[in-house]
């Protein structure tokens, strides 16, 4: 099987996406399928940037076995 890879979103171009999203609801409702539409890739370029960066992140694992006092 063949991977395919896909170019990433920049910031800005993700944010231009999810300005048209809220347009788009804004004129035609949050159910109508265009705003469904960009609501879907906001959501898989978010991802795919989280993905990218996950080495950024600590793990769940690491944050799970620390201990935390509340003061």
């Amino acid at each position: 099987m063949e991977k395919r890879v896909f170019p990433v979103m920049e910031k800005k171009e993700l944010e231009t996406l999810r300005q048209k999203m809220v347009e788009a609801a804004e004129l035609h409702g949050l159910e109508h399928p265009l705003v469904l539409h960009y609501s879907k890739k906001v959501d898989q370029e978010h991802n795919r940037m989280l993905r990218m960066n996950t080495k950024s992140f600590p793990s769940v694992n690491s944050l799970s076995q620390r201990k935390y006092q509340i003061i």
